[in-house]
């Protein structure tokens, strides 16, 4: 009795097949998990307008109350689940009053810590710190001060469509603009607040 031999056809079918399931394997065992915001390693980029009421202060005693808009661009990276280090890098508010107009450019670095109550919701606290420059024209002349910012913000964060996030918040915001020799403080006690959205990696 003779022995059959297998058919070269059917066993390269067979192997076609075992190779495209154990290549279907390896390519779902090495997809990445999908991230959630406020994971390690998520890059939040976007930006932020500002309603700002300031109060000036000078040699220590406090002025007359203004109201500002100001926008920033907005960059954060999570260096671990939760805490998330970034900046406001480019700040600018554009005031006219009585002739005159006041710009003030901003650069403030920012650590902030997330909470995640659920998937729709992140409360957060941020330390903020960095420096303020305000520039004052009018009548033919020109007047720049500048100083160290620093203060804090409380919000939440919002997530939308697939990648969005609506950010909502309040800062308190001391601005030190003290001139040379200066014995008291001189600067802007700030109170805003903030309005966002920024998409993530």
């Amino acid at each position: 009795m003779k022995n059959k031999r297998p058919c070269p056809g059917r066993l390269a079918v067979c192997i076609a097949v075992v190779s495209m399931i154990l290549a279907a394997t390896g390519a779902a065992q090495e997809k990445p998990v999908p991230k959630r915001y406020s994971q390690q390693g998520v890059l939040e980029i976007g930006g932020s307008a500002m309603f700002n009421y300031s109060v000036p202060v000078v040699n220590g005693e406090t002025g007359t109350s203004t109201w500002q808009i100001l926008a920033t661009p907005c960059v954060g990276y999570f260096v671990i689940d939760g805490l998330q280090v970034g900046a406001e890098p480019l700040g600018i508010g554009i005031v006219h009053a009585g002739g005159a107009t006041q710009t003030e450019l901003r650069f403030l670095g920012a650590v902030a810590y997330h909470l995640r109550v659920n998937r729709y919701i992140y409360p957060y606290v941020q330390g903020l710190a960095g420096y303020t420059a305000s520039i004052e024209s009018g009548g033919g002349t020109q007047t720049t001060v500048s100083g160290f910012s620093w203060g804090g913000r409380l919000g939440a964060k919002f997530p939308v469509a697939d990648r969005g996030i609506v950010s909502v918040g309040v800062h308190y915001l001391l601005i030190t603009t003290d001139p040379a020799g200066a014995q008291k403080r001189n600067g802007v006690n700030e109170l805003a607040a903030t309005v966002g959205f920024a998409i993530w990696f």
